[in-house]
C-alpha cells in the first residue's frame, strides 16, 4: 500500500472515532413511574415507609392499614433506565433493595406485610409495564 492509501485509511479511522460508529448519542427518554404503596398489616398500623430510587427520596409517608385493601399512588416523571428501588418500613424493621427497569409507563407496587408473631415483617416489590388491577372484596348482593 502506498502512502496515499495509508493517509486515507488513517483519516477515515480518525473521522469514525470523532463521530462514533453508532451515530449521534440520544438523551434518555422520560417515562412515568407509578409508585403504589400499601400497608397490609392489621398488627402494625400506621407504618412509616420510605422509598428511594437510586439516591433520590421519592416518598416518606405513614400508611394506615384501613380495611387492608388500601393503596396509595404517587406519580413521577423520570428518566428511562435501570435503577435500584429501595424501601424501608417502620425504620429498619423491614427493607428491600431491587433493581428496576423504568421504561415507558412503569408501575411499582411496594406492599408491607407484618404479623405480631414475626419480628421483621416483609416488604414485597412487584413491577409491571401495564396497570395493576385490584379486586375489591365482594360484600354480597346490594
Amino acid at each position: 500500500m502506498d502512502r496515499r492509501h495509508w493517509i486515507s485509511l488513517l483519516t477515515t479511522l480518525c473521522a469514525l472515532l470523532l463521530i462514533g460508529c453508532g451515530g449521534k448519542a440520544t438523551e434518555p427518554q422520560s417515562c412515568t413511574l407509578n409508585l403504589i404503596l400499601s400497608n397490609q398489616s392489621f398488627d402494625l398500623s400506621p407504618v412509616d415507609m420510605v422509598v428511594l430510587l437510586g439516591s433520590d427520596t421519592l416518598v416518606v409517608d405513614s400508611l394506615e392499614v384501613g380495611d387492608q385493601h388500601n393503596f396509595t399512588t404517587y406519580e413521577f416523571e423520570w428518566r428511562e433506565g435501570s435503577y435500584v428501588l429501595s424501601a424501608s418500613a417502620d425504620g429498619d424493621r423491614s427493607s428491600l433493595a431491587e433493581e428496576v427497569l423504568l421504561k415507558g409507563e412503569t408501575w411499582c407496587l411496594v406492599s408491607f406485610w407484618y404479623h405480631s408473631s414475626d419480628d421483621k415483617g416483609t416488604l414485597l416489590l412487584s413491577v409491571a409495564y401495564e396497570p395493576f388491577y385490584f379486586a375489591s372484596p365482594w360484600r354480597g348482593p346490594a
